[in-house]
């Protein structure tokens, strides 16, 4: 199953090209999320579908540009998903510094991005994915959490399989076969006497 990546980015025209290009990079490993391709109108902007998918998503990635460096709205998102405990991925612009972002976690690291060299950031981009997707994210454990491991290790246990299933098993194995056989020798049988 593929994590989840919530993406997060100003609506500069400019820069929805390299969403797209994000997008295609990391959507071969990742289910991208991004906010305005499910729209649901008469809503505010950052309603609690923003905030939801940020919690649901595995990975926040957020492009910063010179656009979205002054964006509030891409404050609050990186805020919503730092206070989750969600891991933040910086994809970030040459010339733009992350310092003037108070938001991010401190010491972050990110990735460099040039607009000349597309081509380069895509495969950064996807060598990053390919190596964070056998990580675990960090999780705040909750007693939701819990419940939910709990869950998943219960449906790991391997199943115990009585001796009526192997014994069906071992006669619709055998007998499978035997009854196609019995059946194309009698169409056979048919046919000779035509």
């Amino acid at each position: 199953m593929n994590r989840k990546v919530f993406l997060s980015h100003s609506n500069n025209k400019k820069d929805r090209e390299i969403v797209n290009l994000l997008k295609f990079a990391v959507g071969e490993l990742e289910s991208v999320y991004v906010a305005e391709e499910d729209l649901q109108p008469g809503r505010p902007l950052m309603s609690d579908k923003i905030k939801t998918q940020i919690q649901n998503c595995e990975d926040f990635m957020v492009l910063l540009t010179h656009n979205a460096v002054s964006s509030d709205p891409i404050r609050q998102e990186i805020k919503i998903a730092r206070d989750a405990g969600k891991r933040i991925i910086p994809i970030v612009e040459d010339k733009v510094s992350v310092k003037d972002l108070d938001v991010l976690p401190e010491g972050i690291e990110y990735i460099r991005f040039n607009r000349k060299e597309i081509s380069k950031m895509q495969n950064d981009i996807a060598r990053s994915f390919k190596n964070l997707q056998w990580e675990k994210v960090p999780e705040k454990q909750t007693e939701q959490n819990k419940e939910i491991q709990l869950l998943v290790i219960s449906e790991q246990k391997p199943k115990q399989i009585d001796e009526g299933t192997i014994i069906l098993s071992i006669i619709l194995l055998i007998g499978v076969p035997l009854i196609l056989i019995l059946i194309f020798a009698l169409i056979q049988k048919t046919d000779a006497k035509k």
